[in-house]
């Protein structure tokens, strides 16, 4: 786990209800992880979990997995931004998961589709919301994909700075959704990612949430 890696953090309750909330780690050392106030993932509110409360953090590794283990909020503290503490897991506390789950959000960002075989003619088009895993596209008219089919597809995404970064992936056509009186909508899923590209859609869809959940504040 390097600073700067995402974590999805969940808590649960003596009823079985849980909570999720997203983070980043800004600090370690010997005994600590030090990340930035938890973003709930469905108020996008920043959330100050009590000290002592047990949490699941996980995170997408190199080998494009996810990872999971049980810490606690060990205290409250302020480096360049105020932040928590939470134990540092031994390596054996960590269990690796097979399936991924990652954070979608809804949200049109620029992208192009390609064919890997010449099937069609490139378009371009807008994301109808965008995860680490995949994607959902709006289908202009005219255009057609079918299931199975690989693609490659050029993303842009903005940053923080108001520059833009152009990444390339292969992907893998889920379904083609026919909706009522709404625009024809593609799920792709993302192919042979490497765990840096993956990292900087994680970190955009994180920042995302946190710009809604600024405006929604002001």
């Amino acid at each position: 786990m390097r600073i700067g890696t995402l974590l999805n953090i969940e808590r649960f309750y003596s009823n079985g209800e849980k909570e999720e909330y997203q983070s980043k780690i800004i600090e370690r050392d010997n005994q600590y992880i030090y990340i930035d106030l938890p973003v709930h993932v469905q108020s996008r509110r920043t959330t100050f979990i009590s000290i002592d409360t047990p949490i699941y953090a996980s995170y997408v590794g190199k080998d494009h997995s996810i990872y999971r283990f049980k810490t606690f909020i060990k205290k409250k503290t302020t480096l360049t931004i105020p932040a928590l503490a939470i134990e540092l897991p031994q390596p054996e506390q960590i269990e690796r998961i097979q399936r991924r789950q990652f954070v979608r959000i809804e949200i049109q960002v620029d992208v192009a589709v390609h064919s890997k075989l010449d099937k069609f003619r490139p378009f371009s088009t807008v994301t109808n919301d965008i995860s680490g895993g995949g994607l959902s596209i709006i289908l202009p008219d005219g255009e057609e994909l079918t299931s199975g089919q690989s693609v490659n597809t050029w993303i842009v995404l903005s940053n923080q700075t108001g520059s833009y970064e152009y990444i390339t992936i292969q992907c893998e056509v889920i379904r083609v959704l026919n909706n009522n009186n709404q625009p024809r909508t593609a799920s792709l899923k993302f192919i042979n990612i490497d765990s840096h590209t993956q990292q900087k859609i994680i970190q955009f869809c994180f920042e995302k949430q946190r710009e809604a959940r600024q405006k929604e504040i002001r």
